[in-house]
């Protein structure tokens, strides 16, 4: 996974190229198919830390818990294929202001954690389950 920030006043837009090196095709939490909010509810956004400021600048993206909270749905996952690559972007559109400087950039990219094994496998691949943290130095000007 690799992630490419643009900033513009409150909003920022993030770009994931998802990278899929496995043998088989796999179904993922697309955000444009869940809505913003559903998938922050699983991944909690992204959000830059100052070591200088010793402050954290955040998303602030209302969550949408899914009823029942253990549930989902297919019409959430898009399919990525074996050794495809595939970018997607998230565009928060009220975050803290962020000003110039280094920052530590934190987002977690999550799978389904709550898959039945006999719906692991659906038509086009498996359910990805699986769980990415990303944790870079970043720096905005």
């Amino acid at each position: 996974m690799r992630v490419y920030i643009a900033k513009s006043g409150n909003k920022v837009s993030m770009e994931l190229e998802l990278i899929n090196n496995d043998s088989f095709n796999y179904y993922y939490l697309d955000p444009e198919k869940m809505g913003l909010g559903l998938f922050h509810y699983f991944t909690n956004g992204l959000s830059f830390w100052s070591p200088t400021l010793k402050k954290s600048f955040d998303n602030h993206v209302q969550h949408i818990q899914p009823e029942p909270w253990n549930s989902w749905q297919i019409k959430w996952l898009s399919v990525i294929g074996s050794h495809e690559k595939k970018t997607i972007w998230i565009n928060y559109p009220n975050f803290d202001p962020i000003p110039e400087g280094q920052y530590k950039l934190y987002f977690r990219f999550p799978g389904l954690s709550h898959v039945e094994k006999e719906d692991l496998v659906q038509r086009y691949g498996r359910i990805w389950l699986g769980d990415l943290e990303l944790s870079q130095d970043f720096q905005i000007r």
